[in-house]
């Protein structure tokens, strides 16, 4: 019995995956029932109740069937201390497929993405799971500057990030620091 049940995932992604290269010869095919379902779960860290979005489309090339949603987008405010789970979507179901996530959080911009791929399940819902962070320092600089810090200056290096992720949390007791890459510029 234990053979069969951790083979369970295995078989689950060869049938997703011949299921892709079919219905990218055949042309995608009606969802099954009512569609794919998300669980999302969201970890705050903090005594505080942030608001936070989440959202996510289905890549577009790599979707398996139609006739149900493509995108999804919730607001949601945090419980504090504890996880928050969202499931998405509210009414109807997802598209098959890969999808592309995110989480939005206020004024600390907080942005992050990740891929997942959702399947149409009847008793299971794929999930992503995300962590709050009340503190996000943005590396915007590519440089290797190991002097200056990156709370009082508009410029941060990765050096300079660590450096005051470890004074935030050594002084402040700040439960959760993200540092996050800016994304590049169109030029």
């Amino acid at each position: 019995m234990r053979l069969r049940s951790s083979l369970a995932p295995l078989v689950l992604a060869v049938l997703m995956l011949v299921f892709l290269l079919a219905a990218d010869k055949a042309g995608a095919v009606p969802c099954p029932g009512t569609g794919a379902k998300l669980k999302v779960i969201v970890n705050n860290p903090t005594s505080s109740s942030p608001v936070v979005t989440i959202s996510g489309h289905a890549i577009t090339n790599q979707i398996t069937c139609t006739g149900q949603q493509d995108t999804y987008s919730r607001t949601v405010t945090l419980t504090p201390m504890a996880d928050t789970e969202v499931i998405v979507p509210t009414g109807g179901g997802l598209v098959t497929g890969m999808w592309l996530n995110h989480i939005t959080a206020g004024d600390q911009f907080q942005h992050q993405q990740r891929p997942v791929l959702i399947a149409a399940l009847p008793t299971d819902y794929a999930t992503v799971k995300w962590t709050y962070y009340p503190t996000v320092i943005p590396v915007n600089q590519s440089g290797d500057a190991a002097t200056g810090d990156c709370i009082f200056q508009p410029t941060c290096t990765f050096r300079q990030a660590i450096a005051s992720a470890n004074l935030l949390a050594q002084f402040t007791g700040t439960p959760a620091i993200l540092i996050q890459f800016a994304p590049r510029r169109a030029r």
